[in-house]
């Protein structure tokens, strides 16, 4: 009844302040006098949904341009926070209440490539994506050579595609002498 979250721990003695986040939003700040022992955050709920933001988009296939029904998405905002969605009939996929900040949109669709694209939330905002669209997955076949035609050992390859969001390579690959060079 009395809201109670548990035990402060302090790495030094007072005077200092203690921090209430959500995600990476910080909710308020309260400060910690000597000799001090309980610390109480009264938050407004409502005050919180109105800096809550929306992301909204809608997945396409990436051959036929038909929206992706059934797909599961995640944002991930913060460590160990996250939301999930799933595409409608339609492809739309709505995350409500999300904390403001940076995340990380991922999706897991069975054989359509993977998505990691970085959104940031403004408080109070809808993010609308717009279209995404997934391609089938493809592989990539070839060898490395040297500029003598000779197979490469140990060679490391990144995949870029440029017309992504995010700063990760797509796909890493890592050869060593034992593929000769393939």
């Amino acid at each position: 009844a009395a809201g109670f979250a548990g035990e402060l721990r302090l790495q030094r003695e007072p005077p200092l302040h203690a921090a209430l986040l959500r995600g990476s939003a910080l909710l308020a700040t309260r400060p910690i006098a000597a000799g001090q022992s309980e610390l109480t955050f009264e938050i407004d709920p409502e005050a919180v949904r109105k800096r809550s933001g929306e992301v909204r988009l809608r997945l396409l296939d990436g051959v036929s341009g038909a929206p992706l029904a059934g797909a599961q998405l995640r944002l991930r905002i913060g460590p160990g926070q996250g939301t999930g969605a799933k595409t409608d009939e339609a492809g739309v996929a709505r995350f409500e209440r999300v904390p403001p900040g940076l995340g990380l949109l991922v999706s897991s669709v069975a054989e359509r490539e993977q998505l990691g694209l970085d959104v940031r939330v403004p408080p109070g905002a809808t993010v609308d994506l717009g279209d995404l669209v997934l391609s089938p997955l493809s592989s990539v076949t070839g060898r490395v050579l040297d500029e003598h035609g000779q197979p490469v050992a140990n060679a490391s390859i990144d995949w870029w595609e440029l017309d992504r969001r995010g700063i990760a390579p797509l796909c890493s690959a890592r050869l060593n002498a034992a593929t000769n060079g393939e």
